[in-house]
């Protein structure tokens, strides 16, 4: 069973497709992501990226060091006797909270379910938003679609797994 509050690494399979195609996901990248289930009850996830330099690949980033970016998620099931918790990601910044790196504005659903080799993470969704600034730091907005620019249009896939060394 999962903590409602936790903060892990894992290693993270990435893949980027069309927007109005995401079965047709590209070649595969790995990433980091710090996964954190925080937020009343963990009701929130964030879910923070970080490049992973292949020559130190079996070195995990400290918890601590800044991320790209993030998603932000709230729980949306939650399936005890399956032992298995859904999220459901967000467009928009939640009031009054911080988001490590950037905000990234998205929607997709995000499954966590603990097994014997750590937690496990299966995620899908798509994205539309263009780059601006605010308060100094650079931003992402989301935007309906069709966006200003296709480019920041995509849909993305994820599956990851805890890094246990």
């Amino acid at each position: 069973m999962l903590p409602p509050k936790f903060r892990i690494s894992m290693l993270n399979t990435y893949r980027r497709g069309p927007y109005d195609a995401p079965y047709l996901a590209g070649d595969a990248k790995r990433e980091w992501l710090i996964v954190e289930r925080t937020g009343p009850d963990g009701s929130v996830l964030l879910l923070s990226n970080k490049d992973l330099v292949e020559s130190t690949s079996t070195c995990v980033p400290p918890l601590d060091t800044p991320p790209k970016h993030t998603i932000v998620a709230l729980l949306a099931e939650c399936h005890g006797m399956q032992n298995t918790w859904s999220f459901l990601a967000v467009r928009n910044p939640l009031p009054d909270m911080i988001t490590p790196g950037i905000f990234f504005p998205t929607e997709g659903n995000i499954v966590l379910q603990p097994s014997a080799q750590g937690v496990r993470l299966v995620a899908y969704g798509r994205c539309v938003h263009s780059r601006g600034f605010a308060g100094g730091k650079r931003v992402l907005h989301d935007v309906p679609t069709p966006p200003p620019s296709p480019e920041y249009a995509f849909s993305w896939h994820m599956q990851a797994a805890e890094y246990t060394g």
